[in-house]
């Protein structure tokens, strides 16, 4: 017995100073308490609240990809190679950055207002798109610290962002009005962005401009096909909510949106792992070292959305209540898309880290496609039945 706690400990301390624990550590802290503070404005809005809550996050999301399109990864290879200063990688992330946001801005705005929409609509696309800005500008002030192996630090910043993500949401939902929930979410993601930029500051480099013309067109270069492959993907992956919401009204949109809730934390589980494991498979690519292990990754994930398919109808209900009861079948059906999703995210990696992503756009483009024409023919007669079938049509073309 002694020597068997001894091999613990030895292999939790291991797997404690990992750098991949941490970013994973990172991105379950992230799903946890984006869930628990949709939890709690569900329980709070009802469904129609959270139809309009999950609109608004779907129209961000929508344009997310613009933010940076596909930049990150390239960042994150060229923090890792260290071939340039990281100060000149990270300004011509933020000239990205700041060119996307602008771009996002306008056609929100576009959207918003060129479009029939009421007044609480508007407002809440309007908060939402703050959201996006903010959680972008963490999200490149991340890139290094993940490129470092120097996550673990960011962790505890992370959870007080957060935290105060989830008493904000709990406050704000008693108002019931969904912008309130929305203004939340800016004011955590304004905190969790200082503080990553503090953090970069102290312990890695100062932070300040250096343009560099050669970097900056490196990171646009390698980034083209990412982009536009991503534009495709995220058509595919927010039409479903925006389209619902249209065609279906906002209860089957709220259906839709807690199970997209559940599995999008699968996702974003996914995301955490890929996102863990792409320095190394960067790293195997200049060394010459096998695939750096997602192959077997990639099962696991496929293995665990089957389970939620095969099992997880009561798990709406017993989370959100008895009101989103009716959509456990919704779920089973997207964690059926989600088991062809994950794998696909994780070989996307591996593809970039090989620099092999002139493949993506035309993959992602039949995807896209398959998904848009089936949400056209169902969401209007089968509800969020009918899209969470489409996410699964799209996915198997994609594959």
């Amino acid at each position: 017995m002694p020597h068997l706690l001894t091999r613990l400990q030895a292999t939790v301390r291991d797997r404690l100073t990992r750098p991949s624990t941490w970013v994973v550590a990172q991105q379950a802290t992230e799903v946890l308490a984006q869930t628990l503070a949709t939890w709690l404005a569900a329980r709070a809005l009802g469904p129609a609240g959270l139809g309009h809550l999950t609109v608004a996050m779907a129209l961000a999301g929508a344009l997310a990809i613009l933010l940076l399109f596909g930049l990150s990864d390239v960042a994150i290879a060229l923090y890792v190679e260290r071939r340039d200063p990281p100060a000149a990688i990270l300004t011509g992330t933020l000239r990205q950055l700041l060119r996307g946001a602008a771009i996002v801005t306008v056609l929100a705005i576009g959207v918003l207002f060129g479009m029939p929409h009421t007044p609480l609509e508007r407002a809440a696309g309007l908060l939402a798109v703050a959201t996006l800005l903010l959680n972008g500008l963490a999200s490149v002030a991340n890139q290094p610290l993940i490129a470092a192996g120097a996550t673990r630090a960011d962790v505890p910043r992370l959870l007080f962002a957060r935290t105060l993500l989830v008493i904000g949401v709990a406050f704000a939902a008693q108002t019931r009005d969904v912008r309130w929930v929305l203004a939340v979410h800016v004011g955590a993601a304004a905190v969790l962005a200082g503080l990553r930029l503090q953090l970069v500051h102290a312990k890695h480099f100062t932070l300040g401009l250096h343009h560099d013309a050669r970097v900056f067109a490196e990171l646009r270069r390698r980034s083209t096909h990412i982009g536009w492959g991503a534009v495709f993907g995220t058509a595919a992956q927010r039409a479903d909510t925006l389209m619902l919401g249209a065609m279906a009204g906002a209860a089957q949109t709220g259906f839709y949106g807690a199970a997209t809730r559940l599995t999008g934390a699968g996702l974003a589980v996914a995301q955490a792992v890929a996102t863990a494991t792409y320095p190394n498979l960067v790293r195997a690519r200049q060394n010459g070292r096998g695939d750096g292990g997602w192959r077997r990754l990639a099962v696991i994930g496929c293995v665990g959305s089957l389970l939620v398919a095969a099992g997880g109808r009561p798990l709406l209900g017993w989370i959100f209540g008895a009101a989103f009861a009716p959509a456990g079948a919704v779920l089973q059906i997207l964690a059926l898309g989600s088991a062809i999703q994950l794998p696909l995210l994780l070989c996307h990696k591996w593809i970039i880290a090989n620099a092999r992503e002139s493949v993506l756009p035309s993959a992602q483009a039949v995807g896209a496609v398959a998904t848009l024409v089936a949400l056209w023919a169902s969401c209007g007669t089968y509800g969020s039945t009918g899209a969470a079938w489409s996410f699964v049509l799209g996915q198997a073309c994609h594959a």
